[in-house]
């Protein structure tokens, strides 16, 4: 049994080999990641709540899509499983923490023939980061910045950032960076990283016309007879 990301038209996908696949393009923003555990629900909202990990962690999460007729009709939310997540962080830096978006689980053994697995890189707490690098957060840190694909063709997407543990050469402004991290606690550390290549500057948008000037005649002033 298995539920995995859609693509942003919502067009039926056949099972993939891998829970997390190969980007499609050079320079792909994405953030997605692979954690093993227990979801459980808040008392009032089955799409809201809490995943412990395997070592005891307990990270908030959310169910997106059609994860949640899933864990409705099909899991059992008593066992652990592999998750496809999406990693968010909030608060503020030094003490940032992870929350999770659940979008899809990873079952091999009750998929369709030719589901596998994954290898032992995908396992429990790989995630790919795909993005632009900010700036340093501070010593042995980076934040990079993940664009999402507009939804329905409706301009620019919305774009949100992360704060991984470990160095990035962050000297060249928009560095497009391949990251493997893995989850440590409630943190994401980099495991490996690959400079893609440096995007271009973004072009500032243009100010609307104002409204046209008016010239005010100035008043004669008339000498005194």
């Amino acid at each position: 049994m298995g539920a995995f990301p859609q693509r942003p038209d919502s067009a039926p996908l056949s099972p993939p080999a891998t829970p997390i696949r190969p980007p499609s393009q050079r320079l792909q923003y994405r953030a997605i990641g692979l954690v093993w555990g227990r979801y459980t629900p808040s008392e009032d909202c089955l799409y809201r709540g809490v995943l412990t990990t395997r070592e005891g962690t307990q990270l908030k999460a959310v169910m997106l899509g059609r994860l949640i007729s899933l864990a409705k009709n099909h899991l059992q939310l008593s066992e652990p499983h592999l998750w496809v997540v999406y990693p968010r962080m909030t608060g503020r830096a030094p003490h940032l923490t992870l929350n999770l978006q659940m979008c899809g689980v990873w079952e091999p053994e009750n998929l369709q023939p030719g589901a596998t697995s994954p290898p032992g890189s995908l396992a429990d707490g790989y995630f790919s980061i795909r993005g632009e690098t900010v700036s340093p957060a501070g010593r042995g840190r980076a934040t990079i910045k993940i664009q999402q694909a507009a939804r329905n063709n409706s301009g620019q997407g919305k774009s949100f950032k992360l704060t991984l543990q470990g160095n990035l050469d962050a000297s060249v402004p928009g560095c497009f960076w391949d990251i493997e991290a893995h989850r440590r606690g409630e943190q994401l550390v980099i495991k490996s990283s690959k400079p893609i290549g440096v995007l271009p500057p973004k072009k500032k948008a243009a100010l609307p016309p104002g409204p046209p000037s008016r010239v005010v005649p100035k008043p004669v002033r008339r000498a005194p007879t």
